[in-house]
């Protein structure tokens, strides 16, 4: 079968962590990797979200040129926001050039990978799916063989159960489920031969969303007894990696995440910022005020038991446009952004584009959190949409990106009136994404790609390096950056 590339994703992994651990002596695997190979910081993409930074490593380009810049896309001409999906990937993945070199393909739970492509093994889809009930294998008959062998099968675990159940059973869930993925994932390697093998662990980002400041060896909150509880998780991780690292017999290995770590302080609600400083105008409408009664029943827990959960997501996606938004006076506005605000401007014309622009980067920057002074906003990134050649007015790219100081991200409610608000502990995430995320290459990979010492590694150089290694003539786009 020749060479062989073994990937583990540690979703939000972060030295600020794993170092602590593995001078601990409790990381023996990770510890091993990095003392024989290679390791350093791999940057994420702008913004550092989970969707376009795996996106980003599954196709080797930037988020401006696949198109994906969070969970949610925005279509200009409709004025409706959606969920995005495997569908809306405009490039090959490196799943499907491998597999139309004519090798072996095995991809476990990464994101942005459902429904699942045809390729040349096996895949299970990643967070996006919507349950284990949909089709998240290829081939079709994977599912069946997967629940049949195991009985179940975890894609993601809910916040849900930190909110109902407590912290201590949340982190055993994590555990469970990540343990019984590394079985699934073995299984898989019995079956077949490989090339590419990547299992992707997403329960260490929904962990540090949910207890950053209490598990943070350096945090001024650090809790001891939470982080006790955390560090079976950590040692779980290791020794998952070990199982399938010692099943793999020779080959490159690759630990890798999509971003890294760091603690959330306070959210500011964007919109209506824009709300107040006249880029942005609501207007009142029968649909608005009906969505006002859904959330008041919200507080009674009336409308989950009279509106299908389905059927209220449809009500507010198209409420939060449609009939929120005055189109005639708004300027700008931001219909997504989890960490970043991904900022669309309401306009055809260029030179009008970047008037608004210029205007709103100016207010924006100035923006000061009214507890502690400090800077909200670190700087406004055009993408360059508006002046790019081919521009389209149905293109989903935004216009700008804002960029949140260290501490702070967006929330872009439509329906939320304060301008700030502070997460808390089991009812939100209370920890957010970080540029500097985490790689580390054993022996064989380093030593193969020349890259001992290499500093500044991003995501998206991490495609062309596996592609090289399996011999694999790489795209032009790549070629060309």
């Amino acid at each position: 079968m020749g060479k062989k590339v073994l990937i583990f994703g540690i979703d939000g992994g972060t030295w600020k962590i794993l170092r602590p651990l593995m001078k601990m002596g409790l990381l023996p695997t990770l510890s091993q990797l990095v003392d024989e190979g290679d390791s350093g910081i791999l940057y994420s993409t702008l913004p550092p979200v989970t969707a376009p930074a795996w996106t980003t490593f599954q196709t080797g380009v930037s988020p401006l040129k696949h198109g994906i810049m969070d969970f949610l896309s925005f279509d200009r001409s409709k004025k409706t926001c959606g969920l995005i999906n495997a569908s809306n990937v405009g490039y090959p993945t490196l799943w499907q050039l491998v597999s139309r070199a004519g090798m072996k393909v095995i991809s476990i739970n990464v994101p942005v990978t459902y429904p699942p492509k045809e390729i040349n093994g096996y895949m299970i889809s990643g967070i996006l799916t919507p349950s284990t009930e949909s089709t998240f294998t290829y081939p079709i008959d994977l599912k069946e063989e997967i629940l049949g062998e195991f009985g179940e099968y975890t894609i993601f675990v809910s916040h849900d159960v930190l909110r109902l159940k407590g912290f201590k059973k949340f982190v055993g869930k994590l555990i469970e489920a990540e343990e019984l993925r590394t079985k699934v994932a073995l299984w898989l390697m019995n079956k077949t031969s490989w090339n590419l093998l990547m299992i992707h662990n997403q329960s260490s980002d929904s962990l540090q969303h949910a207890a950053w400041p209490f598990i943070d060896p350096e945090g001024e909150n650090f809790n001891f007894e939470m982080f006790e509880m955390c560090i079976e998780f950590y040692k779980s991780i290791d020794e998952n990696i070990n199982q399938i690292i010692n099943q793999a017999g020779e080959a490159a290995v690759i630990i890798m995440s999509d971003h890294g770590f760091g603690p959330l302080q306070k959210v500011f609600n964007i919109n209506r910022w824009l709300l107040e400083e006249g880029f942005l105008k609501l207007r009142t409408s029968t649909l608005r005020r009906a969505e006002q009664l859904v959330r008041k029943l919200d507080k009674y827990n009336i409308a989950r038991k009279v509106i299908p959960v389905r059927k209220r997501e449809k009500i507010r996606k198209r409420l939060d446009f449609d009939h929120y938004l005055d189109w005639n006076l708004t300027k700008a506005f931001v219909p997504y952004g989890s960490l970043y605000a991904c900022l669309f401007v309401n306009s055809k014309d260029k030179g009008e584009i970047k008037t608004i622009l210029d205007e709103l980067s100016e207010k924006v920057l100035e923006v000061k959190d009214p507890e502690t002074g400090n800077r909200v906003v670190n700087r406004l990134i055009m993408t360059g949409n508006y002046t790019d050649g081919s521009y389209s007015f149905e293109r989903s790219l935004p216009d700008a990106i804002i960029e949140p100081e260290n501490g702070y991200s967006f929330n872009s409610s439509m329906a939320r009136e304060a301008l700030f608000y502070t997460p808390s502990f089991r009812k939100g995430a209370i920890g957010r994404h970080e540029m500097e995320g985490i790689v580390i290459f054993n022996k064989e990979m380093a030593l193969s790609m020349h890259i001992k010492g290499k500093d500044d590694l991003s995501i998206g150089e991490l495609t062309p390096m596996i592609l090289s290694y399996l011999g694999i003539p790489l795209p032009f786009y790549m070629v060309e950056g």
